[in-house]
């Protein structure tokens, strides 16, 4: 089925389908293409054309506060177009660690609901989705007292879903793709068990509507928020959060640079983890440490960090400066949260405010590795490290996680174990936004690979009539 553009819609049309997806992501072309093979009669909506388009870029606007966020982040951070922000990511990607899924010391909170052997199954075929270089094979648990367990990583180059799979979806009989069309609001049927229908908005001024047997919302943690908190007459404090948990536990990635190298190793490792035995001995955050020449091959992390730390004595051109970055998960915070302003946008839906700051324990963490890196690079002869400033020198990975945790309980969670809104029957949730913890690696794999896990459940869910008819 060839795709449209949702400017073309006539007004006041109502479509039907069987799934609606709205976000055309890493997960929401994970779950289109996964329907695609099963036949299932799919609409998928998204904000964004094929190419960069400023204007629909600008309805990203919105105000940062906190002590970490630039001004510009929500713009920045993020793609409002077909393929997402894959468009501009590719390198490396890796599964959560098997730890970071239960019950860890020193961490109040990001439990999952299932550990991370109901994902491996799931792992594989994200493997394949991503194109990566090898096939995905879980690593053996680490010695517990080993203080690094080396990372091996998946290499994705010239990531691009949108551009890998097109041509897959064009080919589809059952699914349908609108383009430049932006959810604004969920409508509910009477009672608000059920999502009946979501309502679109183009730039242009037409409007339409879209009913469907399921809803999947995956248009990324600040957007899958924003859009649930949008008040309507049956829903003013806004969908599924009834207990005051939409848009909160709003989770990055930070890293720091420290260090100065002495003299170079062949051996140290490109990238290595603290052991899950020293975090639960620290009662840590899950933390790793890369060791590299940031001289060489300068990327923009390298160049960015160089700029950003005064803590390296050697000068930039020196071909012995060794950089010992520092990467992590921020704690699951209930006060770091997505909210809305009474500010519009040219849609009218109310503008989003993303509040972030360090916790105490994240500044604990931070410097509790600065302390345990320093002593394990001298120990191992790789180099001397100076500690950084913390915060002034913490940079962010701009993944958005969080938002919408998964828990079984809804006191707790705003989705189910199966990413299910707990009030409602039909309406699901995909990407990160759901993620109870982050653990220290991007958030790509496990997006792809919870999405799989939902497209099975959802599709045998269709079949067997759990979600009634259209």
């Amino acid at each position: 089925m060839k795709f449209e553009d949702s400017r073309s819609v006539e007004s006041g049309t109502a479509l039907a389908t069987d799934v609606c997806v709205v976000g055309a992501g890493a997960a929401g072309l994970t779950l289109a293409t996964t329907f695609a093979e099963h036949g299932i009669d799919t609409c998928v909506i998204e904000a964004g054309g094929m190419q960069f388009d400023v204007g629909t870029q600008s309805l990203y606007r919105g105000q940062v506060s906190g002590d970490r966020l630039p001004h510009n982040y929500l713009v920045t951070s993020r793609l409002r177009q077909f393929g997402g922000t894959t468009n501009h990511w590719g390198g490396h990607t890796l599964p959560i660690s098997a730890h970071v899924f239960g019950r860890r010391p020193g961490v109040p909170t990001g439990e999952w609901p299932f550990s991370r052997r109901e994902l491996d199954p799931y792992y594989e075929r994200a493997a394949l989705f991503l194109d990566a270089k090898r096939p995905y094979r879980p690593d053996p648990p680490p010695p517990n007292d080993a203080p690094l367990v080396k990372v091996n990583s998946y290499a994705i180059q010239n990531l691009r879903l949108g551009q890998t799979y097109r041509d897959r979806l064009e080919r589809s009989a059952s699914v349908r793709v609108l383009l430049f069309g932006n959810v604004i609001e969920l409508e509910t049927e009477r009672g608000g068990r059920r999502l009946h229908s979501v309502k679109v908005a183009t730039l242009g001024g037409n409007r339409f509507s879209v009913r469907a047997r399921v809803f999947v919302l995956a248009t990324g943690a600040i957007e899958n928020a924003r859009l649930l908190l949008q008040p309507t007459e049956m829903n003013p404090r806004g969908i599924g959060n009834e207990h005051d948990l939409v848009g909160r536990y709003f989770m990055e990635h930070v890293f720091l640079l420290t260090g100065r190298a002495v003299r170079m190793s062949e051996k140290w490792p490109m990238f290595a983890a603290l052991s899950p035995g020293l975090q639960a001995r620290h009662e840590l955050l899950d933390v790793g440490l890369s060791l590299r020449k940031l001289t060489e091959k300068p990327n923009e992390l390298s160049r960015a960090l160089l700029q950003v730390t005064g803590a390296l004595d050697l000068p930039a051109d020196d071909p012995a400066l060794l950089g010992a970055v520092i990467y992590g998960e921020a704690l699951p915070d209930r006060n770091n949260r997505v909210t809305l302003m009474a500010e519009r946008d040219e849609l009218g839906q109310n503008k989003c405010e993303l509040h972030f700051v360090l916790s105490g324990i994240d500044r604990r963490n931070l410097q509790e590795t600065q302390r345990l890196a320093a002593r394990i690079v001298g120990e191992r002869g790789w180099g001397r490290l100076r500690p950084a400033a913390i915060p002034s020198q913490v940079g962010l990975g701009n993944h958005h996680i969080g938002t919408t945790r998964m828990n079984p309980h809804p006191r707790v969670g705003v989705v189910d174990a199966h990413c299910r809104v707990h009030t409602l029957a039909n309406l699901f949730l995909a990407g990160s936004s759901v993620f109870p913890s982050a653990g220290l690696v991007n958030p790509t794999f496990t997006i792809v690979a919870l999405a799989y896990r939902l497209a099975d459940h959802l599709i045998h869910g269709i079949r067997e009539g759990a979600f009634g008819r259209v």
